[in-house]
């Protein structure tokens, strides 16, 4: 992406520190209407992949599909786009998917050949 982690880090922070915060004891949620919509759509992206949950990968899917304008600003002097970040979430999944798969296929060759039960 073009940035030093520690510049990275630095740039977060700052973002994080100018967001509102909110006092309370915790018993109710309170987001704003951006941050609902993010949400939303990361729980429709995992229904569209059929995920059994929504997970990290789909918030931020969310959050780039739906970005508030300091999140947008943010992204953009990241370079961070929802398509680059789609595209590598897949190459991850393939990924595991052929773990998986040639780790089941090697524990089942093992199994017919006995040499594990």
């Amino acid at each position: 992406m073009g940035k030093s982690l520690p510049n990275l880090e630095a740039e977060t922070r700052h973002i994080i520190d100018t967001l509102p915060k909110v006092a309370g004891d915790g018993r109710r949620n309170i987001f704003s209407n951006e941050t609902n919509a993010a949400l939303n759509e990361a729980e429709a992206q995992a229904i569209k992949m059929k995920d059994e949950y929504t997970s990290v990968e789909h918030i931020m899917i969310g959050l780039l599909r739906k970005p508030d304008s300091k999140l947008r600003s943010y992204l953009r002097r990241l370079i961070l786009q929802r398509r680059s970040f789609i595209a590598l979430m897949d190459v991850t999944r393939q990924s595991r998917e052929l773990q998986t798969r040639t780790l089941r296929t090697h524990t089942m060759f093992l199994k017919n050949t006995g040499r594990i039960w």
